[in-house]
């Protein structure tokens, strides 16, 4: 998130350096916690006022607009098996083992929801609901079959679903998973864990939507691409819980949350100024802005 953040200081250093009259009401630069686990940084801030008629939160979206995103929800299994010394493994029941059977039959039952619950505004996600291991826990030695294992997942699902629905449908689908397998010795435990977090969209014909296209335009002279992925942000906090619309635009990132993640500098430069233009046409009165921007160069190069 740092790059939004320097995007952001760029647009405004050079917008209150060359033409700080562009200002005429009020602007806040939020920075919070918690965004990759829960969203409860965005949420107390809002829950206390912290609120604007618009948001643009500066996530990296190589400089095209993102409107919106999958419900995620993170869940904990707990798998019982059999345990015993290595020496005699082939007659236990190993969690690990139970697990990846369940994985494998919960991904099956991921793959079907684009097809069940068909999105257009996904239409560009390759796999919109994908289901991710991201944490296992199991044993204490190699000479062991160990007691029981967890494993933590991370899931997407669709739009249509309420946090309510998607836990009932994990819930379901692990019972009817293990009744299939017939190999779990005791039923699975799912609890969940951190993110509970609703589907989002902001409609490609919103005035906040089309003011940021225009901006972009009018800096790079092309439109930028609008999409939704099969991820979250906190954009939905401020659409679903406030009735603020919101919307992310940002630079360019590779590799993200992996090894050797990095953001181009050019791209910094080039959505500054995109965002420069963006604040110019949303503060200014319209028939005042191009004559400004013209007159005063304030959008930084």
């Amino acid at each position: 998130m740092k790059c939004g953040f320097a995007m952001g200081t760029l647009a405004l250093r050079a917008l209150l350096e060359v033409f700080p009259q562009f200002l005429t009401g009020p602007l806040s630069f939020l920075a919070v916690i918690e965004e990759e686990c829960t969203g409860n940084g965005t949420l107390a801030a809002a829950s206390q006022g912290v609120l604007a008629d618009a948001v643009v939160l500066l996530e990296p979206t190589d400089l095209d607009i993102m409107l919106g995103g999958v419900g995620v929800m993170w869940c904990d299994i707990d798998v019982v098996g059999h345990s015993t010394h290595a020496e005699s493994a082939h007659l236990a029941i190993n969690p690990v083992d139970l697990v990846y059977r369940l994985v494998e039959g919960l991904r099956r039952w991921s793959d079907t929801l684009r097809d069940d619950y068909p999105d257009a505004a996904l239409a560009s996600a390759e796999s919109p609901y994908n289901l991710n291991i991201g944490h296992i826990h199991a044993g204490d030695w190699p000479s062991s079959v160990p007691a029981e294992a967890t494993v933590r997942l991370r899931f997407g699902f669709p739009r249509a679903w309420s946090p309510d629905d998607a836990e009932r449908e994990i819930r379901t689908a692990v019972a009817a998973i293990v009744n299939q397998d017939g190999g779990f010795p005791v039923e699975p435990l799912v609890r969940l864990s951190g993110f509970r977090a609703p589907g989002y969209l902001l409609a490609d014909d919103h005035p906040l939507t089309r003011a940021m296209v225009q901006a972009h335009a009018q800096a790079h002279g092309v439109e930028p691409r609008t999409f939704a992925m099969g991820s979250t942000t906190d954009a939905r906090i401020y659409l679903n819980y406030f009735d603020v619309p919101a919307l992310c635009y940002g630079p360019s990132a590779s590799n993200i949350h992996g090894i050797d993640e990095s953001v181009d500098l050019d791209s910094l430069v080039a959505g500054a100024r995109t965002l420069a233009r963006f604040l110019v046409n949303w503060y200014a009165p319209k028939t005042e802005t191009d004559d400004r921007l013209t007159e005063t160069g304030s959008v930084p190069r």
